[in-house]
């Protein structure tokens, strides 16, 4: 899936149709669908702005509390998993879900220490 256009593009698509480009011409340019285009050419039309609409996007599927009470407990246990965290604070998300969350905290992976057995 190709990532979100920046404003500078969207300003640079709204900028070559201004010029007289074709619709199909910048679609091809930045390889995007031709009504993709259009809704950026309208959008500057109709309300004349570019920025992306307040909560536009795929909604979270946890709330702060749930990531503080995941993210506490891995605090508290260092030495657990995060699909035991998963599953003992009934984290409404996914293991890949939690891993994300894990990794944009402050938490560290420790992984245990292996004991030389001679």
């Amino acid at each position: 899936m190709p990532r979100q256009l920046s404003e500078v593009e969207k300003a640079q698509i709204v900028s070559r149709i201004e010029e007289g480009w074709s619709i199909r011409a910048v679609a091809q340019l930045y390889n995007r669908n031709k009504k993709t285009i259009l809704k950026i050419k309208q959008r500057w039309e109709q309300e004349d702005s570019l920025k992306r609409k307040i909560g536009s996007g795929r909604p979270k599927l946890t709330n702060p509390e749930e990531d503080a009470a995941f993210l506490g407990y891995l605090r508290n246990n260092p030495f657990a998993t995060v699909r035991d965290a998963v599953i003992d604070t009934a984290f409404p998300a996914s293991q890949p879900t939690a891993i994300r969350r894990v990794m944009k905290s402050e938490l560290k992976c420790h992984p245990a220490a292996k004991k030389n057995v001679s």
